[in-house]
């Protein structure tokens, strides 16, 4: 029984956290928080490997998910598949 609960939560504890930053960057959006620039962009000026994760979270939340994917595949794409990984 233990290791049936471990797993479950290894498994959505991912979902849910991709749940809750899609939440809230939907809810910043309706709001109109301004998100923050990035401190690597702006020191180096060059784009870090982060850049476009909220702009694609925002984009997933409003629905956009071809844009969401351009902005940031592997945040959307692990995102996506720890959503479904409790369905398997």
């Amino acid at each position: 029984m233990k290791r049936f609960a471990a797993g479950a939560v290894l498994i959505g504890l991912p979902a849910v956290m991709f749940l809750g930053l899609v939440a809230g960057m939907r809810l910043a959006a309706e709001v109109g928080v301004q998100l923050p620039e990035c401190g690597f962009r702006r020191l180096s000026g060059q784009p870090c490997p982060f850049c476009g994760s909220s702009r694609a979270l925002l984009a997933f939340s409003q629905g956009e998910w071809s844009r969401s994917l351009g902005l940031n595949p592997l945040l959307v794409g692990t995102g996506t598949l720890s959503l479904l990984a409790p369905l398997a």
